[in-house]
């Protein structure tokens, strides 16, 4: 069984960046099923029926891969890949940044670029010994960091924008947590939770929180964790 697919319906892209990038995904023939080319018209039809099956626990696919039917086959993807506890990862040059969400299934957007750059290789090479981490495709070998950095900027950006808090310059804490993804970091570093008052955190506690993560961030670069 193969443990990968990925589908691209533009194979002179995927030509010229694996050409710029030095992969040859014909090394991992053993774990990758690649289809594009004429390849590609019998897996839109497979997934376009109802009830689809697919053995491999990772799916890649261009988001633009299957025009008119695009939203219907890349939720039924999502949907599927929730109830079979299956990894999937959407890519385009139309997403301008990396998106990871780990629950309820793991799911990365990334844009085309990043994803057919070294990171791919990274990943590919370490899932030949059964070590299959999306986030790399994402993040790099520095994953953790890139993340940790991810999830600061996107704090700060949460806390730069007016719009976020009420009158009494609060917010709710659970808006917050969505759009900074910062349960992602859970793992990875202890920081202290704001205080809250009925669900809600003033700006003030959460520049707290974001000058705390920063330190954290700082303290694990230098001892380079």
């Amino acid at each position: 069984m193969k443990k990968i697919l990925l589908i691209d319906d533009r194979k002179e892209r995927q030509t010229k960046f694996t050409a710029d990038t030095g992969i040859d995904l014909e090394e991992y023939s053993n774990i990758l099923d690649n289809i594009t080319g004429e390849d590609y018209p019998d897996y839109v039809k497979k997934l376009s029926q109802k009830d689809f099956e697919l053995e491999h626990e990772v799916i890649i696919v261009h988001r633009s891969a299957f025009g008119e039917t695009d939203i219907n086959i890349l939720d039924r993807l999502k949907n599927y890949c929730q109830s079979k506890h299956k990894k999937l990862i959407f890519f385009s040059g139309g997403i301008s940044s990396t998106f990871y969400l780990k629950e309820p299934f793991e799911f990365l957007l990334v844009n085309s670029k990043v994803f057919y750059s070294n990171n791919l290789k990274i990943f590919l090479d370490d899932s030949l010994n059964s070590n299959i981490n999306i986030v790399k495709i994402g993040y790099g070998n520095k994953w953790k960091l890139n993340i940790m950095l991810d999830v600061l900027e996107k704090i700060n950006l949460f806390i730069s924008n007016g719009n976020n808090y009420n009158h009494e310059n609060m917010t709710r804490y659970s808006t917050f947590q969505d759009k900074s993804q910062i349960l992602l970091i859970d793992e990875y570093i202890r920081y202290k939770e704001p205080e809250l008052k009925n669900g809600g955190v003033t700006k003030s506690n959460l520049t707290k929180l974001s000058e705390d993560i920063s330190n954290q961030i700082k303290k694990q670069v230098i001892l380079d964790v």
